[in-house]
């Protein structure tokens, strides 16, 4: 939560991409402080590639 919190100062927009279903990751990121709309929820594995190639998409830096 701590990092979390230090990556928003720096102006840093946090996402989630998880194979948990939509109710518990936001239950997580709530916790967390990530924003809901910036959860992607029930994503298999092999699809998680193309989840972040779509925030690529959107001009987004994608770090691990």
């Amino acid at each position: 939560m701590v990092a979390i919190k230090q990556m928003h100062a720096q102006g840093l927009s946090v996402w989630m991409i998880t194979g948990d279903n939509r109710r518990a990751a936001e239950a997580i990121a709530a916790q967390v402080g990530i924003p809901t709309e910036h959860v992607l929820a029930e994503v298999l594995p092999e699809d998680k590639a193309n989840q972040v190639k779509c925030l690529h998409a959107q001009c987004l830096v994608v770090t691990f």
